[in-house]
């Protein structure tokens, strides 16, 4: 199959990819100019050129310089976009032949959708037109799918309208087209006289912006993507997106890292907004380490993180502790100010120590903490009459193992006073730059088990809300014995309730109480 040349009364046309590292967009491009190589484009494809600089551009498989980016606002209004790439000519490539002026399009008009191959261009007809602002759309019932945007569509050998989207329907769904206006057919004839502006991206994106802004036509474009839903198959090799929106050749995209993916959320920036985040947090594999990556809706990572080698606390001058995974990612907006904070929680690959991370949606770390056993789970609420959220967690603690095990625990933090190391303290620990002293925990208690030698419980559930009706919220610490405790604020066990998987494996026996981590361990009997 030849890419490129004219079909009988069509246009030559080429097949644009671009590729970053984590990234590749494809679309079709039309041929305006050859002598400097010049194509009308979907506008999604010049966002990769504008955001990276190291992106490959690829026309019908071979690769090209970095193009400049003409201005052309009639266009853009109706997201197409012109490149132009001055180092190299192809001739296997002519110029399209334009019409003057705009093809009338009807409803159940016969028109062709042209491909790169010509024999495999689809024959259809207009089946709706709608009206909106300044300009219109097209609707047909050419099938379509991903690769096909900037596709032109034809009436008697003419280009009348580039399909910017489809009507989806289980991967593949009918054109939605552009037609060429008067002004944009008179922007695509001054180009192939040969027209150039220069002109910085900024100023296109000001132009986009100011067109949209005015009541310009808004089509939704290739490029328009409402978060649905995410899902990472069992493997962990990638993290697939779902577009909420029918109208699009974007029904998904999809991430891979150098590790599997073992956490995964999707969010709202901002409490009780439509999802627009992702987060993903990768596990530790061949000596790589896992980090926290932040996703826009449009899968564009906004920042990463991981845990800096050589920074955990309980490393010694015989092991040192490196190799991370994320084994927690948590949402809450804590301090109740509209924007929401991340956190994570980083465990070591084999050893006992974790850390967990807080963060702002712009990457920045509000607060840090680490503790010498892995942190389960965590909740974030209001408890009884303080306004002042509470961070609560539960975790093992494998500092203050005994001979049947390492002990569960509770505990919590007033809102974002994060700090320190959990107990027993290891004392001041100088690491990359960084000093971990006494944690901040406002309480720390300690599960303790009926039997250990039979059963020993961990806290499987947190949760924060009013479970006795007197409108104020209690903490529920719920166990894995089915043992249930109701704690305050302050720590302080206010009830207690079990199920019948405790008084099966234990009748009779009344439950014990959560013990403060300083009663239950001695530091005497280690040492400071």
């Amino acid at each position: 199959m030849q890419q490129g040349n004219e079909s009988d009364g069509g246009l030559s046309v080429a097949r644009i990819t671009i590729e970053t590292a984590d990234w590749q967009d494809a679309g079709i491009g039309i041929v305006i100019a050859r002598r400097p190589l010049t194509l009308l484009v979907p506008s999604h494809l010049i966002e990769l050129v504008e955001q990276e600089p190291s992106a490959r551009i690829q026309i019908n498989g071979v690769v090209h310089d970095r193009p400049k980016i003409l201005p052309v606002p009639a266009l853009q209004r109706d997201y197409l976009s012109v490149l132009q790439f001055s180092a190299k000519h192809r001739h296997d490539l002519s110029s399209a032949q334009l019409p003057r002026k705009g093809v009338p399009l009807a409803t159940g008009q016969p028109i062709l959708l042209q491909r790169l191959a010509p024999e495999s261009s689809t024959s259809g007809t207009v089946v709706d037109i709608r009206e909106q602002g300044d300009g219109s759309s097209i609707i047909t019932d050419i099938r379509v799918s991903q690769g096909d945007s900037g596709s032109p569509l034809m009436v008697h050998g003419q280009l009348a309208a580039v399909c910017q989207g489809m009507v989806q329907r289980e991967g593949i769904g009918s054109a939605v087209a552009v037609p060429l206006s008067h002004d944009s057919l008179a922007e695509l004839r001054r180009l192939k006289r040969r027209y150039r502006v220069n002109v910085i991206s900024s100023l296109i994106a000001a132009l986009i912006a100011l067109t949209l802004a005015f009541g310009g036509f808004a089509l939704y474009s290739a490029t328009f993507f409402s978060l649905a839903s995410i899902e990472v198959p069992e493997d962990g090799s990638m993290i697939i997106a779902r577009n909420a929106d029918a109208l699009t050749l974007r029904p998904t995209w999809s991430r891979s890292y150098g590790t599997p993916i073992r956490r995964f959320e999707a969010f709202s920036s901002q409490a009780g907004g439509e999802l627009d985040r992702v987060a993903v947090g990768t596990g530790y594999q061949d000596g790589q380490n896992g980090a926290f990556h932040l996703l826009d809706g449009h899968g564009k990572t906004l920042w990463s993180y991981s845990v800096p080698d050589g920074e955990c606390i309980y490393s010694t001058e015989t092991e040192v502790y490196d190799g991370f995974l994320v084994d927690v990612i948590y949402i809450s907006d804590v301090n109740r100010d509209g924007a929401q904070e991340l956190f994570v929680v980083f465990v070591h690959d084999h050893h006992e120590s974790c850390k967990l991370a807080v963060f702002d949606l712009s990457g920045n770390l509000l607060a840090e903490y680490w503790h010498p056993g892995y942190i389960r789970s965590l909740t974030c609420g209001q408890v009884g009459e303080a306004e002042e959220s509470l961070v609560v967690l539960t975790a093992s603690n494998n500092a203050i193992k005994t001979e049947w095990w390492n002990p569960q625990t509770v505990f919590a933090f007033r809102g974002l006073d994060i700090a320190g190391q959990g107990p027993p303290y290891v004392g001041s620990s100088e690491k990359a730059g960084k000093t971990f002293g006494q944690g901040t925990e406002i309480w720390y208690c300690v599960i303790v088990n009926s039997d250990p030698e039979r059963i020993r419980a961990k806290c499987a559930q947190l949760d924060i809300r009013d479970f006795d009706g007197d409108g104020v919220n209690e903490i529920q610490a719920a166990l894995t014995d089915s043992r249930f405790y109701y704690l305050d604020d302050s720590g302080n066990q206010i009830g207690v309730a079990l199920g019948d998987h405790y008084y099966r494996d234990f009748p009779g026996v009344d439950p014990p109480a959560l013990v403060d981590i300083w009663t239950y361990y001695d530091p005497h009997a280690v040492g400071d």
